[in-house]
């Protein structure tokens, strides 16, 4: 739904991503299981398959530019979901700079934002 929340907002702007699998090691703290190598390469391919997306897929060694892709009009066709439909909820609050080792206080840290912009954002 990136791909089509991201085109609606800007039709030229295309999304980037890794295939690497080295790159989605380590990753879970802020994607769960939604998105890990795995699905994304099969969601990636399958929206591809379909004419759902532009794909440009690099190949393996290529340096400076990542995989990217964007909606097509097949996918504006295909989904009638107005974008207020979509709502932004990050898996993990505090994103840090290194890869996750169980830094101190993190967590604690994201429980304690987490409760104070649920208070600020109450109805």
């Amino acid at each position: 739904m990136d791909a089509y929340r991201s085109g609606r907002l800007n039709p030229e702007q295309f999304l980037s991503y890794a295939r690497k699998k080295e790159w989605w090691t380590g990753q879970e703290r802020y994607g769960g299981t939604a998105y890990t190598y795995r699905t994304v390469l099969w969601a990636v391919d399958d929206l591809d398959a379909r004419g759902l997306i532009e794909h440009d897929r690099a190949p393996p060694g290529r340096i400076g530019l990542q995989s990217a892709l964007r909606a097509s009009p097949a996918l504006f066709g295909a989904v009638s979901a107005p974008l207020i439909a979509f709502a932004y909820d990050p898996i993990e609050t505090i994103r840090l700079k290194d890869a996750y080792t169980a830094a101190t206080g993190s967590r604690s840290a994201s429980r304690m934002i987490d409760t104070i912009c649920s208070s600020v954002n109450r109805d």
